[in-house]
């Protein structure tokens, strides 16, 4: 199992995670430690290109402030150079 951590930033989407072989994510915690309520988004980005506005998986997810929102019943399967990307603030 690995562990990474990538705090979220506003403009395009970063990546969260680069698959360098086939990789199945099972859990994603989406941590909101600031004060106000931060939208997030989630994209799967395809090794082919950076498609962000077709490839949305979560749009404008809402996050209070001190709050955690756990991402475990979808099952996400990558082949290497496909990734997981986020940002905050609107889509």
């Amino acid at each position: 199992m690995a562990i990474t951590s990538t705090p979220l930033t506003s403009g395009l989407p970063q990546n969260v995670l680069l698959a360098t072989s086939n990789v199945a994510v099972t859990t994603m915690y989406l941590c909101n430690k600031g004060a106000v309520t931060v939208t997030a988004n989630i994209f799967l980005t395809p090794a082919t290109g950076n498609v962000y506005g077709q490839n949305i998986i979560y749009s404008n997810l809402a996050i209070a402030s001190n709050d955690t929102y756990v991402i475990e019943r979808e099952r996400v399967l990558l082949s290497p150079g496909d990734a997981i990307t986020a940002n905050i603030g609107p889509d």
